[in-house]
């Protein structure tokens, strides 16, 4: 779910839309962290992708 909603972002007018493979052009350009939290605010995962790798790391 959070890999959708970080591809979700992605298809705003930020150059390349995401594809299968590809999470878009604008994570090309910056790194990013993703978080996912449950109700009660309680971190589930962290996730971390930087420029120069294709996937983010869980």
């Amino acid at each position: 779910m959070s890999d959708n909603f970080v591809r979700q972002l992605a298809a705003f007018p930020f150059g390349e839309g995401p594809t299968k493979d590809y999470y878009g052009e604008i994570y090309d350009k910056y790194n990013m962290q993703v978080a996912v939290f449950d109700a009660n605010e309680k971190a589930i995962v962290y996730g971390a992708k930087v420029t120069s790798s294709p996937k983010i790391t869980w």
